[in-house]
């Protein structure tokens, strides 16, 4: 399975000449995009999103299905869609169009925890989202892509880095409000002023940087330097799952994701993972998941020739 990160993209750009004029500007933190129909919208293989990607679309209609749900871009739609999803298929119109950018995790967890944004949601559980914009906020949006492209391409200095950092954290409070715009949910801006919100921001960062994956709250707990008790029940106030629930998810996820590529083994995966052994990790998949890694390799398969045969 392809792994869609700022390397791969920029490793993409460097075999094709005719990308580099629809990439404005990339570094190993973030890509800024004019066009990815050639990387991502016409690919009939499964891509793991490795980052936070946030499209615009300026014309045109496209079809993508992320984690067996068949998204519809239009004109006018904002896409963005968090790490560890996984994008199987898609479609477009002769004259779809976007522009957007490309943050690695890393990068996009730092400005978050600078503006103290709560980034529980979208730094543990994997998340996808479609917004219709008015004119007024696409032509913000462009304005927004058109200045970020401006200022990463300055030399490099300490009050250029410092512009950037601010323009990056406005981007991403009014990006927000956007969504927010086109939700029921006016709850208000997700600002994390207790310690308990920046404790499971913390978890965050610690469950997606973790290789081999997290399998006990006990080992978070202990890089927390807190109780796994009191981790449990802070978990369980800020997020509304248990430390527990998240861990497994986690596991489960990218379990299924190394189940998608016929080049590993399941002993191989089992063992990178972090199983004792592949009993263990067998054991583990059909108490979550009621089936076993054999059988949901086998399903994966069936489920993305399906897509791939309906479009």
């Amino acid at each position: 399975m392809e792994r869609i990160n700022t390397d791969m993209i920029r490793e993409r750009s460097m075999e094709k000449k005719h990308q580099n004029e629809k990439i404005v500007y990339m570094d190993s933190n973030i890509i800024i995009i004019n066009s990815v129909q050639d990387m991502m919208v016409r690919q009939k293989n499964a891509a793991l999103i490795d980052g936070y990607l946030l499209l615009l679309v300026l014309s045109g209609d496209a079809i993508i299905n992320i984690e067996n749900k068949t998204i519809n871009l239009t004109a006018g739609d904002v896409f963005l869609c968090t790490p560890r999803n996984i994008i199987e298929n898609g479609m477009t119109s002769v004259n779809f169009e976007l522009q957007g950018c490309f943050v690695s995790s890393s990068y996009a967890q730092q400005i978050m925890r600078d503006l103290n944004f709560n980034i529980s949601f979208y730094g543990i559980r994997k998340n996808h989202r479609v917004a219709h914009l008015s004119k007024e906020d696409i032509d913000a949006m462009k304005a927004y892509h058109k200045l970020l492209a401006h200022m990463f391409r300055k030399p490099e200095t300490e009050l250029r880095n410092f512009s950037i950092n601010h323009m990056m954290q406005l981007c991403a409070v009014e990006f927000y409000s956007m969504f927010k715009n086109t939700e029921d949910d006016k709850s208000g801006i997700p600002i994390c002023y207790s310690s308990a919100d920046q404790l499971v921001n913390r978890f965050a960062q610690i469950l997606n940087e973790a290789n081999p994956p997290i399998h006990s709250v006990n080992e978070v707990a202990e890089q927390l330097n807190v109780s796994p008790k009191y981790f449990s029940t802070i978990c369980k106030q800020v997020t509304g799952h248990t430390a527990s629930e998240i861990i497994i998810e986690q596991l489960v996820n990218t379990a299924k994701i190394m189940l998608r590529n016929p080049q590993m083994s399941i002993k191989q995966i089992a063992t990178r993972m972090g199983f004792s052994n592949q009993s263990h990790f067998g054991t583990f998949m059909r108490r979550n998941t009621g089936m076993s890694p054999q059988q949901l390799r086998k399903t994966s398969i069936e489920k993305f020739k399906k897509i791939t045969d309906n479009v």
